[in-house]
């Protein structure tokens, strides 16, 4: 796939590469996400994540060769929770976005919810609504008040089990991720606003990730320990 005419990408990862090159990837307006290399500038940065800029390349292989670079602007400046924040989205798009599939729904819902980690510091809807997008766009966002083994709608005080492959389940009790069918429908209804919709997309994000564990949770994690360390 040659891609002579100029279109906006995001860096989401950067990794060194031959002397004078890196390795990145990127979210771009019409081809989903492609990897690339890029020569390093006389001048300025080159490959930073959060960074924007308006490319071209070449390349029939999985691997592409950047060919031109225009207004490339410096990455954005994320605030300390908000650039971990970013690190996961960054890391989602990395490790669940296929390559080279056009998608233009995530990179516009990316680029919203970049530049809301950037100018606001509740990061929260920001990060719900993009994983709301990403979810939608592979084809696993399940109808949140139906069950399929009943095929009816959820019962208030039953539990229920969410599956990105099967939808919703019955489940024979209660327990740490499954909730109950008014839970359902309050996210069914009102899923950001709702106090159970970051159990929800850890639940499903968990399962698409099918046991790999996730490098930005882990730095998150390590990053809050230290801030409680005197």
């Amino acid at each position: 796939m040659n891609r002579l005419e100029l279109q906006r990408a995001w860096v989401i990862h950067r990794r060194p590469y031959r002397e004078g090159s890196y390795l990145v990837d990127l979210i771009t307006e019409r081809d989903g996400r492609i990897t690339a290399v890029w020569r390093k500038p006389k001048r300025g940065s080159a490959g930073e994540p959060f960074q924007q800029i308006t490319a071209s390349w070449k390349g029939r292989g999985e691997v592409k060769s950047l060919s031109k670079v225009e207004n490339s602007s410096p990455p954005l400046q994320l605030g300390a929770h908000a650039l971990y924040a970013g690190f996961y989205v960054n890391e989602l798009v990395y490790r669940l976005l296929p390559v080279a599939d056009e998608h233009t729904n995530v990179f516009a819902a990316y680029e919203y919810c970049i530049n809301g980690l950037a100018s606001s510091p509740h990061f929260e809807p920001e990060l719900r609504r993009f994983e709301y997008e990403l979810l939608l766009t592979l084809g696993v966002w399940p109808e949140l008040n139906y069950c399929v083994d009943t095929q009816s709608e959820v019962e208030p005080t039953a539990s229920y089990w969410v599956s990105v492959n099967e939808g919703v389940r019955k489940s024979d009790r209660a327990f740490n991720e499954s909730f109950t069918g008014a839970e359902l429908v309050e996210l069914q209804n009102n899923l950001l606003a709702s106090d159970n919709s970051r159990r929800l997309f850890r639940l499903l994000v968990n399962q698409l990730l099918e046991g790999r564990s996730l490098k930005s949770r882990e730095l998150y994690r390590d990053f809050l320990l230290g801030s409680e360390t005197p």
